[in-house]
């Protein structure tokens, strides 16, 4: 049963902070890049990214293609393998709480699989296996009903939102030292990109009135209004994504069918003049094997074909908009341990017009899905 409870309490942070490159349907009415770390430990020093681009084209009356494109300019890549890492609980215990006093810690063996902490002021860190969350009654009641993942990749909010501005009491390069350091803390050996935003008391404000004027606190678990911000409340989220070299790791959860899925690999941090709010890692990666020389892989064009090929060739009136081209890192079982395998992934939107819903009006049904290549043998991963 406590597993079972802190298996929920997951589902609720990855449900608002990280969106589901599978997300359901939804229904309408019809109308820089920094980094920290290297291949063994974090370091806010190194800020060359990852390779961007775009590409914009209309195929058919029914494909459009209109993405971004990451790392469009790698081709041959390294494959590693290795395992997920396991965290010293006490690491993240002496960085997340401190002095705090623990009021409750349950846990189950073996050691390291799972733990569920409460602090004297209602904190909690959460684990299981190899990814853990912690978050203070701040970020757990005001910051992160506030800040819906989901809306905020689906809609291109995010990318719209202030990565550059410093706040009151500290500024972005001083977050971003000190996100480095945390990392460390606790013991991260894996490198990653991150993105860094600034959220100000007007902006939460703002954001807190209209969504009580939809009704929205109502529908929620976990939640409620905070009322009177100030700039007490300004705090930089980090947005880190896993990266083997050239390359990143997947970092959204992809379906393959009703019962599989690709786990996603990131962080979340949030920083206020307090310290610490939330930290949350999901599943890193702990390599312990390189292949010594790269190996080739299709490029970018002959992947587009064959997604082209793909849904080009469904009869139907529904839109496809790839609006997102990766090439990642996805993890694939070898043996006992994990195998990081290049694939093209390609983020496509699907709408169409329903005009048999019962409701009497035409309504947009929109939806998300993923199609995974193979980057070496070129074959769709289903």
């Amino acid at each position: 049963m406590k597993r079972i409870l802190l298996l929920i309490v997951c589902s609720l942070v990855i449900l608002t902070a990280c969106t589901s490159e599978n997300s359901p349907a939804k229904v309408t009415t019809a109308q820089p890049q920094s980094q920290a770390g290297d291949d063994s430990s974090a370091s806010a020093n190194d800020s060359e990214g990852l390779a961007e681009g775009s590409i914009k084209e209309s195929v058919s009356a029914n494909l459009m293609i209109d993405a971004e494109i990451s790392s469009s300019d790698v081709n041959s890549v390294e494959v590693y393998s290795g395992k997920l890492q396991i965290f010293e609980i006490d690491n993240i215990i002496n960085l997340f709480l401190g002095d705090k006093e623990i009021v409750s810690h349950d846990k189950e063996e073996p050691e390291g699989t799972y733990d569920f902490i409460v602090a004297e002021d209602n904190s909690i860190l959460s684990r299981i296996d190899t990814s853990f969350t912690c978050q203070t009654p701040y970020y757990k009641n005001y910051f992160s009903p506030l800040i819906n993942w989901n809306y905020f990749f689906e809609t291109g909010e995010i990318d719209s939102h202030p990565s550059t501005q410093d706040l009151g009491f500290a500024t972005q390069v001083e977050i971003e030292t000190q996100f480095a350091k945390d990392l460390d803390a606790i013991g991260l050996k894996q490198k990653v990109s991150f993105k860094t935003y600034a959220f100000d008391y007007h902006y939460l404000s703002d954001r807190e009135e209209e969504l009580k004027a939809t009704g929205y606190y109502d529908s929620i678990i976990e939640g409620k209004p905070k009322g009177n911000w100030n700039a007490a409340d300004d705090c930089y989220l980090i947005v880190a994504k896993f990266t083997m070299g050239d390359m990143g790791v997947i970092d959204r959860e992809v379906r393959l069918g009703e019962f599989t899925s690709i786990p996603p690999s990131y962080v979340l941090a949030l920083y206020s003049q307090n310290g610490l709010e939330s930290l949350s890692v999901f599943n890193p990666y702990e390599i312990e094997l390189q292949q010594s020389e790269k190996t080739n892989i299709i490029s970018l064009e002959a992947a587009k074909q064959i997604a082209i090929d793909k849904y080009d060739s469904i009869i139907t009136d529904h839109i496809f908009t790839i609006n997102k081209i990766q090439l990642i890192y996805v993890p694939s079982q070898d043996g006992k341990g994990i195998k990081l395998v290049p694939v093209w992934l390609f983020t496509v939107a699907e709408s169409y017009i329903d005009t048999n819903n019962g409701v009497g009006e035409e309504q947009k049904i929109e939806s998300s899905t993923s199609l995974l290549i193979d980057a070496f043998s070129g074959k769709e991963i289903i």
